[in-house]
């Protein structure tokens, strides 16, 4: 049976499942078999799923975008499946780490973290999303053995670049330096305020397309699906 589906976040019936909820949640296809990691440039468009992908131009410094068709699908209306009565909402599918070293990072050093570089946490859509407001964006870090649950310092300005939007155009990018206190085990807190409003003013994330506000929810499935590990140094 497929993973990928055209069916709204609030249809998935895997939500509590931590095996495989994880895998499922955003319904995209894999670009390669069970590998979560190629689901991260994977969005919806009026021609489908497509997995999208940038590349600079040889000899230039400008880029162009390529979109490999997955799924070529189209029920016949304007925004295709990505539209509000199928998927509706851009959703959060996926939530990794990454450093200037490596995109898969479980473990860091607090103080000045791997190589004195940031660290930072990526929070995969499965439609292209941009900034509608000029405020910034958090998550919260929640310990899942209990103690520090305050490390809120996840922030991204809200620019639509490739600094803070990236992969697909789907992808935020939340930046933060552990101290020496945060020491633990940690994960993205599963909330229907997942992703919070950083600053003063409204916080509008939406849909590139569609215009649609993003649902800002991280589900258990997506939660549980990735955790992170900060040492004392």
């Amino acid at each position: 049976m497929s993973n990928w589906d055209f069916r709204a976040e609030k249809n998935q019936d895997n939500a509590g499942d931590s095996a495989t909820g994880g895998l499922k949640a955003g319904f995209q296809p894999f670009s390669e078999a069970d590998s979560i990691k190629s689901k991260r440039n994977v969005i919806a468009t009026e021609k489908g799923w497509v997995r999208r992908t940038h590349k600079k131009n040889e000899g230039s410094s400008t880029t162009r975008q390529i979109d490999e068709v997955l799924v070529a699908a189209n029920p016949g209306v304007a925004g295709g499946y990505a539209g509000a009565n199928y998927l509706g909402f851009p959703d959060i599918a996926q939530v990794y780490m990454q450093n200037s070293i490596s995109d898969s990072v479980t473990t860091i050093a607090a103080l000045n973290g791997a190589g004195g570089s940031e660290h930072q946490i990526c929070v995969v859509f499965n439609e292209p999303v941009k900034f509608n407001s000029a405020v910034t964006a958090k998550v919260v870090l929640a310990n899942t053995a209990g103690g520090n649950n305050s490390i809120a310092a996840v922030t991204t300005s809200a620019v639509n670049s490739n600094t803070n939007i990236i992969n697909a155009n789907n992808t935020l990018v939340f930046r933060f330096t552990p101290t020496a206190g945060d020491a633990g085990t940690y994960k993205i807190a599963a909330a229907t305020a997942g992703i919070a409003n950083g600053s003063t003013g409204t916080l509008a994330l939406v849909g590139i397309t569609s215009g649609e506000a993003a649902n800002n929810t991280i589900t258990g499935a997506v939660s549980n699906n990735f955790t992170f590990t900060i040492t004392a140094g």
